[in-house]
């Protein structure tokens, strides 16, 4: 799968893990004064609570950068892009919205996902960057190996 298609499907996924990983770093650190358990006692304890801020801080990295592409290119199709990709409006309610029919729908994401890669690209963000930060994420190494 196109590298571009796996971060536009699931920037929405890795936003709400983002989310889910500030919780409970949060929660680890308050609570830390009751975990007597923790393997490695208080350092036990830091560890847990930096790698969960260093995933944190990974998925806040993958958001940035398809907000910065999305940013770059033109605003009609970043629209489109972010309608039909995260917000998952169907090409029906598109073509629609547009006043165009759904071929020139499917013509206008293609035109936008191209500018989208290349925005991606420029900024550094192309396949081998996606595996290489990204691939320890279950649901983007399921994408990276077209199982997702």
């Amino acid at each position: 799968m196109n590298h571009e298609l796996i971060m536009l499907r699931e920037v929405k996924r890795m936003h709400k893990l983002t989310q889910s990983l500030t919780k409970e770093a949060k929660y680890k650190a308050v609570k830390s004064h009751l975990s007597y358990n923790v393997k490695n006692g208080t350092m036990g304890q830091i560890a847990e609570i930096c790698q969960t801020i260093q995933l944190r801080d990974e998925c806040l990295l993958f958001c940035l950068a398809v907000a910065n592409a999305l940013k770059t290119i033109d605003k009609d199709k970043s629209t489109l892009l972010k309608d039909y990709y995260i917000n998952q409006l169907d090409i029906l309610t598109l073509s629609t919205r547009l006043k165009v029919s759904k071929s020139s729908v499917y013509n206008r994401l293609h035109i936008a996902r191209m500018q989208f890669k290349d925005a991606l690209i420029k900024l550094g963000c192309d396949e081998q960057w996606l595996t290489a930060n990204f691939s320890h994420i279950d649901f983007i190494k399921a994408r990276l190996e077209g199982n997702g």
